[in-house]
């Protein structure tokens, strides 16, 4: 009889705590990360013990500020971050839709230190955020001396410009 009451305490005990902890749950990680600085979220996505996909939410916050110097941040993290958050950090500029957003993608591309596959990742988002035909003449231009990116300028001329 006693321990059936303590058993009966300890779930109750149990259910007012889940009551509680359902109505005082606390805030997501990404509307933390809104309130952070810019120069504590990019040390946040540069930091790789971090899990990426912890990461990848500061990388959008990031993007979603309208801090004078985002898209600097964005192009520093392109050029110094591990692979795949180099490559985020150069959709998120193509999704900034700024003047400086495109500049900051041509350079990236013409940056010959950084691996193809970012200098690509920098064609597609000029191709598919700006998706202006002077870009694309831009990009003829800039690939024209590196078979794997002038593959996938022609990919990007038929898929995304609409064909030759």
């Amino acid at each position: 009889m006693i321990l059936r009451t303590i058993g009966v305490g300890i779930l109750c005990l149990f259910l007012i705590g889940g009551t509680f902890f359902l109505i005082l749950q606390p805030e997501s990680a990404e509307a933390g990360f809104t309130s952070e600085s810019v120069s504590d979220l990019t040390e946040f996505i540069a930091d790789s013990q971090v899990a990426l996909n912890l990461r990848l939410m500061a990388l959008d916050a990031l993007r979603k500020k309208t801090d004078k110097g985002i898209e600097g941040e964005l192009e520093d993290l392109a050029e110094g971050s591990d692979f795949q958050i180099a490559v985020f950090a150069t959709t998120a500029l193509g999704k900034k839709k700024t003047a400086d957003a495109k500049t900051k993608l041509k350079n990236l591309l013409t940056s010959t230190k950084l691996d193809s596959d970012i200098r690509k990742s920098a064609m597609t988002a000029i191709a598919v955020h700006f998706k202006d035909k002077d870009d694309l003449t831009c990009l003829k231009l800039q690939t024209a001396s590196d078979s794997k990116l002038k593959a996938h300028c022609t990919w990007l001329e038929t898929y995304i410009y609409g064909g030759k």
